[in-house]
């Protein structure tokens, strides 16, 4: 979203119809969107957020529970990566649920092009170098 458009928001949250809210404004994205939310232009839109929920980067042993359990429910009967894939997918993925999510698609995709049956670290790497994260 441009900042010319998020400065616009602020001005919806200041109507009120019979003392209420006229709107709920939920805004959803990137660790980068509180960065810009922090900015001085951006700042009375800011303290009109109510709430504010942000995920932090998960652990290794998240990322390997969370890799498995998405493979799990994908309908997979076995493992699909070994233990240093997960390693190697939480440390390139900074342990971002978004990009934990792309990379481990992007090394099952190629291993499937190679008829590979189990993602290792070397696939991972590869994966990680045609795939952008951001």
């Amino acid at each position: 979203m441009p900042d010319r458009t998020l400065g616009h928001l602020h001005v919806l949250c200041n109507f009120d119809w019979d003392s209420q809210p006229l709107m709920s404004l939920v805004l959803v994205g990137l660790p980068e969107l509180h960065d810009r939310l922090r900015l001085g232009i951006h700042r009375s839109l800011l303290t009109r957020l109510a709430a504010k929920v942000e995920l932090q980067p998960i652990t290794p042993e998240q990322t390997t529970a969370y890799v498995r359990h998405r493979v799990a429910e994908a309908g997979a009967k076995g493992e699909l990566f070994a233990p240093d894939a997960l390693a190697m997918i939480h440390e390139l993925s900074g342990g971002v649920l978004r990009c934990i999510d792309v990379l481990a698609s992007a090394s099952l995709r190629l291993a499937a092009t190679r008829d590979i049956k189990l993602v290792d670290r070397d696939l991972v790497a590869r994966a990680y170098h045609t795939t952008p994260l951001a």
